[in-house]
């Protein structure tokens, strides 16, 4: 790259610094969006909701997206996009795959409502591997990703020596890649379970963030899925584009169907003279 003055920093016109289009307005309101140009960090515990709010949001956002699956195989993946597209049960979506009639006619709804989206299942792909599918993406669609979703980063074969310094070059990879092809960037990624607490029913601080890759993603949420209540608790713990608690005591929630997997905005109803905390508020200011 060249040298230039300041003032023809955005002379190009490019897609860097768009929001993504708005899915969830609860996330928009707190301000936990993703931007192209920019990398993103969603961290939670196993079988907390990470994975079914970035597909949910990679199947509503409608842009032309690249997930890289690292956890979940064909099958599974198809199972919960289905379950997200109409609310049915895993179990049932399960059933209905074994029967060769009712296969197709899912088949077929998955394919109408995904046209923008490529996943590649590798258990363990190297960082030149997700450059690969990223290429090919390119190939196939024309552009780069606007939205590239790596699940989960712990499953990421790196060149670093140990567990932290690969999590940092790995986070550096994908820094590189938002900000070389103006896509946003979003990996998911573990918390550390051994501090207890309410990790598993709330949102985890910042400090649980497993390898504390916490330098370069403009936004670090940590999220958590609460089944039997019925909610997926999210908390912005960093955020260069709006209000952050490192604490995860201020978390919000989104509605959450645990047999679907489906979220959607809570459908609730205000009182006008209602002065206390938002309904979406929780925990210690």
């Amino acid at each position: 790259h060249w040298v230039i003055p300041a003032f023809r920093s955005l002379d190009r016109d490019t897609g860097a610094g768009e929001p993504l289009p708005s899915v969830f307005t609860t996330m928009d309101k707190h301000d936990f969006r993703l931007y192209r140009g920019e990398l993103a960090l969603w961290a939670g515990p196993p079988g907390g909701g990470k994975s079914a709010l970035a597909l949910a949001y990679s199947v509503a956002a409608r842009v032309p997206t690249l997930y890289v699956s690292c956890d979940m195989g064909g099958h599974m993946t198809a199972v919960k996009l289905y379950s997200i597209l109409t609310g049915t049960p895993n179990k049932q979506v399960e059933l209905a795959l074994r029967d060769p009639l009712r296969r197709g006619g899912i088949r077929d709804g998955i394919a109408q409502n995904t046209e923008h989206l490529f996943i590649s299942h590798a258990s363990r792909p190297t960082p030149e591997a997700i450059a690969s599918y990223e290429m090919a993406f390119e190939e196939i669609w024309g552009e780069p990703p606007h939205l590239l979703v790596l699940d989960n980063a712990m499953n990421v074969a790196t060149s670093g020596a140990d567990e932290i310094s690969g999590l940092r070059e790995l986070s550096q990879i994908m820094h590189w890649f938002a900000q070389e092809k103006e896509v946003a960037a979003l990996m998911l990624h573990h918390v550390n379970l051994s501090g207890g607490g309410n990790i598993l029913t709330q949102p985890a601080p910042l400090s649980a963030v497993k390898g504390q890759i916490s330098e370069l993603p403009a936004l670090i949420g940590t999220i958590c899925a609460a089944p039997a209540e019925g909610k997926l608790r999210f908390a912005a713990v960093k955020n260069r584009h709006g209000e952050a608690d490192p604490t995860a005591k201020r978390y919000y929630e989104l509605d959450f169907d645990g047999p679907s997997g489906r979220i959607t905005d809570p459908k609730v109803s205000y009182q006008s003279s209602w002065t206390g905390p938002s309904y979406y508020e929780r925990g210690d200011d």
